[in-house]
């Protein structure tokens, strides 16, 4: 998790944190790597429309493997509706 991450111990400071978020993607934390890219660059996902808009398919696609259909089709609606 980010507070076990330290980057003053770590020589590649980009390798552990690329580290980091491919392993809490692969757990379906998609939030939890939303909020360190905008740790990391506050306008990464906004200057980054297709990687936000995977990210977003891929909360979406958590939500709907956590059971939480209904959670899923508000998020859809909310996240979606403006994709074109």
């Amino acid at each position: 998790t980010l507070a076990s991450f330290d980057k003053s111990k770590c020589e590649d400071y980009g390798l552990e944190l690329r580290s980091l978020i491919r392993s809490l993607i692969l757990k379906g934390d998609i939030p939890q790597v939303c909020k360190i890219l905008n740790e990391k660059d506050k306008n990464i996902l906004g200057s980054n429309p297709e990687m936000r808009i995977l990210l977003s398919y891929q909360e979406f696609i958590e939500l709907l493997r956590n059971g939480k259909e209904k959670e899923a089709l508000l998020y859809a609606r909310e996240e979606f509706s403006n994709i074109q």
